[in-house]
């Protein structure tokens, strides 16, 4: 997947779409100021456009008709809190556990590992550790640890936003991160 433009995506589906529907129904696509690049496949994402338009097409009833397609923004307030050392992160967690969805959390940290981190955690807490080395062995203790996702860190951008998306609908993560430093911080999606 690419970071794309999601608006032109949507546009070149509403320009299929106009040649298809029929004469009885208008389509009126907006979109949001300032829309963001996002991390997508286009021919899904065109794909999921006709697919909805279509089901509205065929929902409706003989009748003139609108279908809209409307594309905006949401955001989130946002703050960060960073911890050092990981030991501080825990007790951050352990202190407002129910403000936490996620822990993402390097495997090589400095004390402790993400596999050890993982095991000192609240079990409903989705856990995915992050390593430039993932093997049979790591895959099989994690899996021992309750840890959900393995994040090879070369594909660390992609492959991030794909485990997010599959663990939670989440309001905070907490991320445990070796920065050379030992760094750790927790942010809201």
């Amino acid at each position: 997947m690419l970071r794309i433009a999601l608006a032109d995506a949507v546009a070149e589906s509403a320009r299929l779409l106009s040649a298809t529907l029929p004469a009885r129904l208008t389509l009126d696509v907006k979109y949001g100021a300032d829309l963001p690049a996002v991390i997508a496949d286009t021919t899904q994402i065109q794909q999921v456009v006709i697919n909805l338009v279509t089901n509205a097409m065929q929902a409706m009833p003989a009748d003139p008709g609108h279908i809209g397609i409307h594309l905006d923004v949401v955001t989130l307030d946002a703050q960060l809190a960073g911890h050092h050392p990981a030991n501080a992160a825990l007790a951050a967690l352990a202190a407002d556990p129910a403000s936490f969805d996620l822990l993402v959390t390097d495997f090589n940290m400095p004390g402790m590992s993400g596999l050890d981190v993982a095991r000192l955690i609240r079990a409903d807490l989705p856990v995915a550790i992050v390593s430039g080395f993932i093997d049979e062995a790591l895959h099989n203790e994690a899996a021992g640890a309750g840890v959900r996702e393995l994040i090879f860190k070369a594909d660390v951008a992609e492959d991030f936003c794909e485990a997010v998306a599959r663990l939670v609908k989440v309001n905070w993560i907490l991320v445990l991160a070796a920065t050379g430093y030992g760094s750790v911080c927790a942010m809201p999606l």
